[in-house]
C-alpha cells in the first residue's frame, strides 16, 4: 500500500470513529436517555483498539520467531556446508560459499503465508552483504576493504522496530481516549445536573433524581471508567508487550550480526 492510501485509510478510521462518537454525544446532549450511548461508543472504540494491537503485536512475535528459525536453518544448512567445502578447497577461496548465497531463493514462497510473515530478512542480509563485497572489489584498485554490515544492521533493526513503534503509539492513544471519554463523562454530568435542579429546584426530589440510574451521577461511570480502562490497556497491558517485542527484536537482529560476523563476513 502507497503512503498516501496508507495516510487516506487511517484518517478515514480515525473521522469514522470520531464522528460516531460525536453523534452518541450529541445524541445524549439532547437526550438523557441517551447517556449510556456515549459510554458503549468509547468502550467499543477501545475494545477494537486493543484487541487489534494485541493481535497484531502477536503477529509480530509469530513472524520473528520464524525468521529466528529460519536463520539458524540457513546457517546450518547452506552456510556450514559452504564454508567447510571452501576450507577444504583451499583457506584463499570463498567460492562455495559466495554460491550458496548466490542460490538462496525466497521470491517465490511470500505468497505460501500471509502478508507480513514470510520477510526472509537473515536471508536478504546475506545477499546483500554478497553484493557489497562484489562492489567494493569492482572499485578497489588493490585488496577490497573488508565488508561492514553495520548500516545493514542498523536498517534491518529500525524495519522491526517501526512497527512495533507504531504500537507503542496507540498504546498512548488508548490513555488519550481515556481522558476523553472522562471529559465527556463530567459535561455530560454537568449538563444533566443543570436540567436536573432547574426542574427539581431543592426539593425532597432533587437526591432521587440526582441518584436515579440513568441521572446526572450515571456520567462519572463514563468518566472514571474509560480512565482506566486507557490507564490499564494503554499504559500497563500494551507497554509490557511492546517491551517483550522490542527486546525479542534486538535478540533476533544480534542473532543475525553474531551469525555474519563470525562465519560470512571474513570470507566474502
Amino acid at each position: 500500500m502507497s503512503g498516501l492510501k496508507s495516510w487516506a485509510l487511517w484518517f478515514a478510521l480515525i473521522g469514522g470513529a470520531a464522528l460516531l462518537v460525536g453523534i452518541a454525544f450529541w445524541l445524549s446532549w439532547i437526550d438523557p436517555r441517551f447517556h449510556g450511548l456515549v459510554e458503549r461508543t468509547m468502550y467499543l472504540a477501545m475494545g477494537v483498539i486493543a484487541t487489534t494491537l494485541i493481535v497484531n503485536q502477536a503477529r509480530v512475535m509469530l513472524m520473528l520467531d520464524r525468521e529466528t528459525q529460519r536463520a539458524i536453518d540457513i546457517a546450518q544448512r547452506v552456510v556450514a556446508p559452504a564454508i567447510r567445502a571452501d576450507d577444504e578447497a583451499g583457506a584463499a577461496t570463498s567460492h562455495h560459499l559466495r554460491r550458496s548465497i548466490e542460490q538462496l531463493h525466497f521470491e517465490g514462497e511470500e505468497d505460501a503465508v500471509p502478508r507480513g510473515m514470510n520477510r526472509h530478512y537473515f536471508a536478504r542480509h546475506l545477499k546483500n552483504l554478497l553484493e557489497m563485497s562484489r562492489t567494493r572489489s569492482l572499485k578497489a584498485d588493490g585488496p577490497a576493504a573488508a565488508v561492514s554490515q553495520d548500516t545493514l544492521i542498523e536498517i534491518l533493526h529500525e524495519r522491526l522496530s517501526a512497527e512495533n513503534r507504531f504500537i507503542e503509539l496507540f498504546s498512548s492513544v488508548l490513555v488519550t481516549l481515556g481522558l476523553i471519554g472522562t471529559i465527556l463523562g463530567l459535561m455530560l454530568m454537568m449538563s444533566s445536573l443543570t436540567d436536573v435542579m432547574q426542574a427539581q429546584g431543592a426539593g425532597d426530589g432533587l437526591l432521587q433524581a440526582l441518584a436515579a440510574t440513568d441521572g446526572p451521577l450515571s456520567g462519572l461511570g463514563v468518566a472514571f471508567m474509560t480512565t482506566l480502562i486507557g490507564a490499564v490497556l494503554g499504559g500497563v497491558v500494551l507497554r509490557v508487550l511492546t517491551a517483550v517485542v522490542e527486546r525479542h527484536i534486538t535478540d533476533y537482529v544480534a542473532e543475525v550480526a553474531e551469525l555474519t560476523d563470525i562465519h560470512v563476513i571474513g570470507r566474502l
